[in-house]
């Protein structure tokens, strides 16, 4: 993967490199581990500012932190994150 590629992940990369547990859902936990992991030194103040403003949408009205893929997908596009498939 490229350095370009890896700052416009798919939902499906994400899935993939933010699931430690292998649920086949991400927490919010998870998420902000990741992006501890995978963001850009410089960006990950503001990637763990945006997804604690939006993880409520992710997580849904039932305020469960953990959703599918496709829920998740769902938020992103709302968020105005475009994934690549």
């Amino acid at each position: 993967m490229h350095a370009a590629d890896e700052l416009n992940p798919t939902v499906s990369e994400i899935m993939q490199w933010c699931d430690s547990d292998l649920s086949q859902t991400i927490t919010l936990q998870e998420m902000h581990a990741c992006i501890d992991i995978r963001c850009p030194k410089d960006q990950r103040v503001e990637a763990h500012k945006m997804f604690n403003k939006f993880w409520p949408m992710i997580s849904g009205r039932d305020g469960v932190a953990s959703r599918d893929e496709l829920k998740m997908l769902f938020a992103f596009a709302q968020m105005g994150v475009k994934s690549k498939k």
